[in-house]
C-alpha cells in the first residue's frame, strides 16, 4: 500500500520539530545568495547592452540581450545546482534523524564540487540552450515592433517545452536526491534509477506537489516571509517521498 500524502507530510513536520532555526538559515543564505547573483547577471547585461548598442547598433542590441540571458541562466544554473547537492543532505539528515546544520549546504563543494559542478554545468548548458530562441525573438520583437511570428513561435514553443518539462521534471525528479544520498552513484546511473523509482508514481508526486499550493499563496500574501517556513516544509516532505519509495520500491527489488 502506498503511502499517504498525509503521513508524508506528518513526517516532514516531525522531522523539523525543533530544528527550523536551521532550516531557516539555509533559505535564507540561499535565498540572499541567489538574489544577490541575479542583481549582478542584471548589471553585467545592461552594461553589455549600452556597450553593444553604441558598437554594433540594432543587431549588436540583440545579441547582446541574448548572450546576457544566456550566461545569466547558466551562472543560477551553476550556483545552485553545486550547492543544492549539500542542501538536499541537509533534508536527508533532518528526515532520518541525524545531525543536521547551514554548513550542510557546501557539503556538495567540500567533497564532490568537481562532480556536481560539472553536472550544474551541463544541466545550466542545456537550460540555456532551450532558451535561446526566446531570448532572440524577444530581443528581435522588442527592437523592431514587429510581433507576428516571435509571438506565434513563442507561443508554441511554451507549450512544448511546458509540456516535456512537466514529464521531464516528475520523470527525473529525484536525480539529485540519489546523488546527495548516495554520492558514489554516477549521473547516469542516478538517471536510470529517478526513472525506475518514479514509475507510477509520477501521478503522486504532480498531486504531493499541488496539495501545497494553498500554503503558496498563503506564503505570497505574507510578502515572501512565509516561504520560510514553507520551503524547509515542502523539502522535507519531497526527502521522506523519496525514502518511502527508496524503502518499499527497493524492498520489492523493482530493478533486479
Amino acid at each position: 500500500m502506498k503511502t499517504s500524502r498525509k503521513t508524508l507530510k506528518y513526517r516532514a513536520r516531525r522531522a523539523l520539530l525543533g530544528r527550523y532555526p536551521a532550516a531557516v538559515g539555509m533559505v535564507l543564505i540561499t535565498g540572499v545568495a541567489g538574489v544577490l547573483l541575479a542583481v549582478l547577471a542584471e548589471i553585467t547585461m545592461m552594461i553589455s547592452m549600452i556597450a553593444a548598442q553604441g558598437a554594433m547598433g540594432t543587431k549588436g542590441l540583440i545579441a547582446a540581450v541574448a548572450a546576457s540571458m544566456f550566461f545569466g541562466i547558466l551562472l543560477l544554473a551553476m550556483f545552485y545546482g553545486t550547492l543544492l547537492p549539500g542542501i538536499i543532505r541537509f533534508y536527508l539528515n533532518l528526515c532520518q534523524g541525524r545531525k543536521a546544520g547551514v554548513l550542510d549546504m557546501l557539503w556538495g563543494i567540500q567533497y564532490y564540487g568537481g562532480k556536481f559542478f560539472g553536472i550544474s554545468l551541463v544541466i545550466g548548458l542545456g537550460l540555456g540552450v532551450l532558451a535561446l530562441p526566446v531570448f532572440v525573438l524577444s530581443g528581435a520583437g522588442a527592437v523592431t515592433g514587429q510581433w507576428a511570428f516571435p509571438a506565434v513561435f513563442l507561443f508554441l514553443y511554451g507549450i512544448i517545452l511546458e509540456a516535456a518539462g512537466i514529464y521531464i521534471s516528475l520523470t527525473y525528479s529525484l536525480f539529485y536526491m540519489i546523488l546527495a544520498d548516495d554520492p558514489e552513484k554516477t549521473p547516469v546511473e542516478a538517471l536510470r534509477e529517478s526513472k525506475q523509482l518514479m514509475k507510477g508514481n509520477r501521478g503522486r508526486l504532480f498531486m504531493l506537489s499541488l496539495s501545497f499550493l494553498g500554503w503558496i499563496v498563503i506564503a505570497w500574501i505574507t510578502i515572501g516571509l512565509g516561504f520560510l517556513w514553507l520551503i524547509p516544509y515542502i523539502s522535507c516532505t519531497y526527502c521522506c517521498f523519496y525514502l518511502d519509495l527508496k524503502e518499499n520500491v527497493g524492498s520489492r527489488k523493482y530493478w533486479a
